[in-house]
């Protein structure tokens, strides 16, 4: 090529600025020393940090000298040497062809010692041994202390690669120190010959500063002069530099010593690659390609230069003579450049000791991330699962692992319509590595928003783009940082406790959108940009910025209203495994998240589920439980947080459901519910704990090992600090993708999500066309709510009509079958007092049914639990509540409001349901908001208790249908009213016990109470039939019964003439 002739031509050496272990394994540096004309490699830690990191090549010696208990710095040299090693192995012959003159690798001394010659020195003289070729340079910083050990190590015979020179005065030092050691050599009679060193002369970071302050002139009349020099510092100060080479290697001293076996100092040109994208990609390679020099260039600089680079050819003569004007005009700009050198090699030692600090604390990361999780009995796992074993060896056989990362979309299906959809949705698996790259990028944008006094953040997103940031908000928002705020709801009462919390002028908007299309954060993005424009905030734009596909609507939007900052994602990564793309670090970066520590985690992660080992990867093993369980009727994912991390299960939740409902199937993940006795639980479960080891969570680890012993699958996943997160990510990402296989579904598509989006679109564009919005005709109706009932649970077995109160939930129990779960799906304000009742309510159904229960918020859930509701099995009950807003807000630019909005989604989604065949009962609570709520769990709460509950017709005494109450509880009366008291009082069947498995046609119930005046059994919820009463205890003889599942309830006579109820015990006949 004509670059690499002008290379030659100028007798410049091509070096590269990189080295991996899959670079030297791989073939890549052999294909660049023969291809591209590289003669020599230079590293740093902060190259082996990337190295390590994106490479699964490391992990067998990392592991290895873990297992030997070698310290983090122990296997990071031992790391590095071998690479070293074998580089300089592979540029063996480049050395020889050269005389000795090329074909040297570069390997760092610690920076932690720079401040220290002797230490420096001594570990410089070290290394240099243990790594054993003669084509190996050491770098040491060309500080003070690090001339004075560069000295001391040339006179041994050690070659030395001074590294962070940006003077020119240095740089002589440097050189000057280069010949001193030569001379010493001579003098003591040791041969010059062999001996090679090279003075690292940086580049782009000089532009960098200079343009900064060159930018920061004040006077006006000196602008357009600082203006023409910004780009030109960098080269005209190592013009300078390459002057007072030429002149100290062609003068007598040195032509002495050249005759004696010396060889020149070369400079070589470092940190060359452009850092502004307003200047031309090979600016310092074109302008520093001089003879005898050395360019060290990291790979996409080299191709560049390749490709297109083009030598500056004036007269050298010339060149000098610009540069020392341009250097001379800085002062007359009040520049100090002597001050700008200094700070800049203070700044470069700091960025190298961080370097090195940072990738020592990966390896440490990665030692524990593997300890941790090579030891599950240390943690109390036992594998759950008859045919987990069985999955394991498939998985095994099948290479399932390696299938993964090669990305092979046959795992999941075969046809090709699917197989397009799945290739195009796993670049999650690499964005781990790929957003380290980024992190600079957005630490820089998160500084720049906190410089400049903004207090909050307000994400506006739903699904994906939102759950991610609301578990990175809640765990770690700093108050330094702005508070971030997600906002993923169309409810007017929600929007407006934000708007009251938030300074408009003081806020970051964060429109985040996968599509660009999605109508809750559009109609979000309306209302404040409104009220930007209303209170007349200069450049609106600059308060927002867009995360989003390339090519969406959202993208062209934010160009054309100038948002500040377009961040543009990956577009082969599905809204729900975006967590550690820009859709999460953004906003985590934002609130004070360290994302490099997050990344950092998620990548030790994401190596230790590289293994085809499966029960030592760990994505892959709790995908193999969750699909296999599944697939026994354990279909329950019970999710148990430490309270930290509770909303991490709020993401869990949104990425199984979506990724695992459909095609009739699915795993139901089951989040932020209190944890119970073993027998309130149905034979459903699938407990998952996540242990944070600084919690001490005592309760709930008895509440746990009682679920173990009473034979309730449990698994534990244990993790040193919050910022484990990261690797929880990857693991649950992993995990979802193998349940998929093992469920034989498609993972990565929702095709049950636009069902109820269209119908919300549908009655929107009613709304718009003038129509009122529609009003179902309820099926009762009363001063606290109305009733509303889809067609598959009125022909529900014990269903039926609803005619008043009390039907509600007779209807409710009655079509609650064995196993299925309850879904509460709230389209409300999430207010602390509703929050409350809302927990109370499903605590409730809870303990009355012993069935899962899921709640969530609307319009949240359509992007996250959604497409399981009308995807997967049609084994769940679903009560939609929704009321109608005091406060109503207008969305700019529509004919529709928020509380439209939100009540045509809510609609959208009963009807949704309601075409699928699934049973809905929709509460249209009215206000005051919360009595209606507690009203309903009031109800909930007494069904079955004659005459106490709210609004029953039915007078005290009379008997109830059959439901499960709470036990310990009675009914009392107390200044004339009836009232729910606590006292103590039981009711308990003995025997048979939970699940207990009855192989006999004959058996005997057994019941405990206190003193009563009769009991009586109902099984099956057919009629009440007495019991007898014998040693201190009540019998039921049960006779000729059918195989199957049955279920049984005891009721008690008090001698008031009131009834109190046991829980419901079920039971099993074969």
């Amino acid at each position: 090529m004509e670059s690499n002739a002008n290379t030659k031509t100028a007798g410049q050496s091509l070096w590269l600025d990189n080295i991996s272990r899959d670079l030297v394994l791989g073939g890549g540096l052999s294909k660049l020393i023969a291809g591209s004309g590289i003669k020599g490699l230079t590293s740093n830690p902060s190259i082996f940090e990337k190295a390590i990191l994106q490479s699964s090549a490391y992990e067998e010696t990392l592991n290895a000298l873990a297992a030997g208990n070698a310290t983090a710095p122990e296997i990071y040299e031992a790391l590095t040497v071998e690479d070293i090693q074998r580089a300089a192995d592979l540029l063996m012959e480049t050395y020889r062809a050269s005389g000795g003159a090329n074909g040297f690798a570069s390997v760092e001394v610690s920076p932690l010692i720079a401040g220290d010659a002797a230490a420096t020195e001594f570990e410089a003289e070290r290394l240099f041994e243990r790594i054993d070729r003669k084509n190996v340079m050491i770098k040491v910083p060309a500080t003070r202390e690090g001339l004075t050990a560069g000295l001391a190590l040339l006179k041994k015979g050690v070659n030395v690669n001074f590294t962070l020179i940006f003077s020119a005065r240095r740089y002589e030092k440097t050189a000057r120190t280069y010949l001193e050691a030569m001379v010493w050599r001579r003098n003591n009679g040791l041969p010059l010959a062999g001996i090679t060193s090279v003075a690292s002369f940086f580049v782009s970071r000089i532009d960098t500063a200079m343009d900064r302050l060159l930018d920061e002139t004040p006077a006006p009349a000196r602008k357009s002069a600082a203006a023409a020099l910004k780009g030109k510092i960098a080269v005209s100060n190592s013009l300078a530099a390459y002057e007072t080479y030429l002149l100290l290697f062609s003068g007598p001293l040195f032509r002495e010593l050249e005759a004696a076996g010396a060889r020149r100092q070369r400079i070589l040109w470092a940190s060359t690659g452009v850092k502004n994208p307003a200047y031309k990609d090979t600016l310092y390679a074109d302008e520093l390609a001089l003879d005898g020099s050395i360019n060290t260039l990291p790979e996409a600089a080299l191709e560049a230069w390749l490709n297109h680079g083009h030598a500056n050819t004036e007269p050298l003569s010339q060149r000098v003579a610009a540069a020392k004007r341009r250097l001379t005009a800085l002062k007359g700009l009040g520049i100090n450049l002597e001050e700008v050198f200094d700070k800049l090699e203070k700044d470069g030692i700091e960025q190298f000791e961080q370097a090195y600090n940072s990738v020592i604390s990966i390896i440490e990361e990665k030692r524990k991330a593997v300890s941790t999780f090579e030891a599950p009995p240390a943690s109390g796992n036992k594998l759950p699962g008859e045919k987990l074993s069985e999955t394991l060896e498939n998985f095994s056989n099948s290479n399932f692992a390696g299938r993964l990362w090669l990305k092979d979309p046959e795992l999941w299906k075969k046809d090709d319509v699917n197989k397009k959809q799945i290739a195009g949705a796993l670049g999650w698996m690499d964005i781990p590595f790929k957003m380290l790259e980024k992190t600079r990028e957005i630490e820089s944008f998160a500084l720049e928003i906190r410089r400049e006094g903004f207090t909050h953040a307000v994400l506006m997103g739903m699904g994906g783009s939102s759950l991610a940031p609301e578990v990175l908000r809640s765990v770690f928002q700093n108050p330094k940082y702005p508070k971030l705020l997600v906002l993923d709801t169309t409810d007017p009462g929600w929007i407006a406790l934000v708007r009251e919390e938030i300074d408009i002028k003081k806020t970051l908007f964060i429109f985040a959108s996968k599509s660009g299309g999605t109508i809750e954060p559009s109609s979000q993005f309306k209302y404040f940009w409104d009220l930007l424009k209303k209170s007349k905030t200069p450049e609106p734009g600059s308060r927002f910025i867009a995360i989003t596909d390339k090519g969406t609507g959202l993208e062209k939007l934010a160009k054309d209203n100038k948002f500040r900052k377009i961040f543009t994602n990956p577009s082969d990564i599905g809204g729900r495994f975006s967590a550690l793309s820009y859709f999460g670090l953004v906003p985590a970066a934002l609130c004070g998240t360290d994302i490099r520590k997050l990344l950092r985690r998620a990548v030790n992660t994401a190596d230790l589920c590289k293994t085809n080992e499966i029960i030592k990867n760990p994505g892959a093993l709790l995908g193999a439980m969750m699909g296999t369980l599944a697939l026994e009727g354990k279909n329950k994912l019970t999710l148990v947080m430490p309270e930290k991390l509770e909303t991490f299960s709020l993401w869990v939740e949104q990425l199984v459901a979506e990724s695992t409902g459909k095609e009739g199937k699915g795993v139901v993940p089951v989040c932020q519910e209190e944890l119970s006795d073993p027998g309130n639980y149905q034979n459903d479960r699938f407990f998952v704990r996540v242990r944070l080891v600084s919690a001490s969570e005592p309760e709930k680890e008895a509440k746990l090992e009682a679920l173990k012993a009473a034979g309730h699958p449990v698994y534990e996943i244990v993790i040193n600090d919050p910022y484990d997160l990261g690797g929880e990510f990857f693991r649950w990402e992993t995990a979802t993708a193998a349940a998929g296989a093992v469920l034989g579904i498609n993972p990565f598509d929702q095709p049950d999500v636009q069902t109820a989006k269209t119908l919300t679109i549908n009655t929107l564009a009613r709304i718009s066309s003038g129509e009122r919005l529609p009003e179902p005709k309820p099926c009762f109706s009363s001063a606290k709510l109305s009733v509303f009932v889809s067609k598959a649970l009125k022909t529900s077995a014990g269903c039926g009509d609803i005619a008043e109160y009390d039907d509600i939930f007779r209807c409710l129990f009655s079509a609650l079958k064995e196993n299925e779960y309850l879904g509460l799906l709230a389209y409300l304000p999430k207010t602390p007092g509703v929050d409350a009742e809302l927990k109370k309510l499903r605590e409730s159904v809870k303990t009355r049914a012993s069935s899962a229960t899921l709640m969530s918020y609307g319009p949240r859930y359509l992007h996250s639990s959604g497409q399981l509701h009308k995807g997967g099995p049609d084994n769940a009950l679903f009560v939609i509540l929704t009321n109608q807003a005091q406060k109503d807000i207008s969305i700019p630019g529509e004919k529709y409001t928020f509380c439209q909005l939100e009540m045509a989604q809510a609609l959208g989604d009963f009807e949704a349901l309601e075409s699928k065949g699934r049973r809905v009962l929709r509460l249209h609570l009215k206000h005051p908001l919360v009595g209606s709520l507690r009203y309903l769990n009031e109800g909930m709460l007494n069904t079955g208790r004659p005459g106490k509950n709210p609004g029953s017709k039915k007078s005290e005494g009379e008997e109830s249908d059959m439901f499960k109450t709470a036990t310990k509880r009675t009914t009392v009366k107390a200044n004339g009213g009836n009232t729910l008291t606590e006292s103590n009082e039981y009711v308990v069947i003995d025997y048979p016990k939970t699940l207990e498995t009855i192989t006999s046609r004959h058996y005997s119930v057994r019941i405990s109470t206190q003193e009563c005046s009769g009991m009586d059994v109902s099984i099956d919820d057919q009629p009440w039939q007495a019991c007898r009463n014998s040693a201190g205890y009540w019998w039921f003889d049960w006779n000729n019964f059918t195989p199957g599942m049955h279920q049984l309830v005891a009721r008690m006579h008090k001698k008031s003439g009131e009834y109190l109820i046991s829980k419901r015990r079920r039971c099993k006949v074969v």
